[in-house]
């Protein structure tokens, strides 16, 4: 087994790397320049080759130093990264989050607990808001916006789940008369929708049905509401696979035809420049995602 040099001459390796200057990494790491001097001789001795070029005023780093940077870089992050995940405190104070109230109500709140057994200590401030602006207010930490990726200029936008749509009902209105077997049964039915609903014309238009008006029937604006309506069994609502995601596996609601349709708009996690984000920033979006890849169908 290949014998691996000592960490902190690593460290000391990556200051001076980064600032091409003995005295200066000897600055950054509160120690002095002869102590940084000795490491980097260490360091050098043990992988037998020679890091940096000292021939001229200039320190530059040669070859080898050159080729082995980029893995000492990437080794420290990381091991700085697991350090604070292991030290709640790192975790502390506010995470602002706005999102759209269905996502909030039917998808964040039911899973919520399980980011703050993580992090205990973090503090959630949650906001609802379809507002596609509250990207840009610089108070949010994170935002989940509905709508086209495009659509947020000189932010990290980061899709959270293609959107498939379709119909959702209680499973009260199959046992009732007239039956809904099949999509052209709907014209019997309520169907409920958010007022110049295009999902139920594109979706109807996929199954070969004519003659149905969803904003005839009940138009609810909200989609909370909309899946209260269908979960009392007052019509046929066009769902998709997050809002409705828990009650359909819980048989709340049911999905009496299997098409679906892609909606042109989906969920977007949205973020100023990843760079700037802090930590309890970054491990929520990583909770996130990761849930998000677990529970949500497709």
């Amino acid at each position: 087994m290949t014998k691996l040099p000592p960490l902190n001459a690593l460290r000391v390796f990556s200051a001076v790397a980064k600032h091409l200057s003995f005295v200066r990494a000897a600055d950054e790491l509160c120690v002095t320049h002869s102590a940084v001097s000795k490491q980097i001789k260490l360091l050098e001795d043990n992988l037998e080759v020679k890091l940096f070029d000292r021939s001229t005023t200039q320190v530059d780093l040669t070859a080898e130093g050159k080729a082995l940077l980029p893995a000492v870089s990437s080794a420290l992050e990381l091991i700085t990264r697991s350090v604070k995940d292991l030290k709640q405190d790192d975790y502390s104070g506010e995470l602002a989050i706005s999102t759209p109230p269905a996502f909030a109500a039917y998808w964040l709140m039911p899973r919520l607990h399980k980011f703050k057994a993580l992090y205990p200590k973090l503090r959630i401030n949650l906001l609802t808001s379809d507002d596609m602006e509250a990207a840009y207010n610089p108070d949010l930490d994170v935002c989940i916006c509905w709508g086209n990726a495009d659509q947020w200029q000189y932010r990290d936008v980061i899709l959270l789940v293609e959107t498939l749509s379709f119909p959702v009902c209680s499973p009260k209105l199959l046992e009732q008369e007239p039956k809904l077997l099949k999509p052209v049964d709907l014209k019997q039915h309520t169907l409920i929708s958010e007022g110049n609903d295009g999902l139920w014309a594109t979706w109807l238009a996929a199954e070969g049905v004519t003659g149905i008006e969803a904003n005839d029937s009940m138009i609810i604006p909200s989609t909370i509401h909309q899946m209260i309506a269908a979960r009392h069994g007052l019509g046929v609502a066009m769902g998709d696979n997050l809002t409705c995601a828990d009650d359909l596996r819980s048989g709340v609601l049911v999905q009496p035809f299997a098409s679906k349709i892609h909606d042109p708009s989906s969920y977007h996690l949205i973020t100023s420049q990843q760079e700037s984000l802090s930590e309890r920033c970054k491990v929520f979006i990583d909770w996130l995602l990761s849930e998000a890849n677990m529970t949500i169908p497709t």
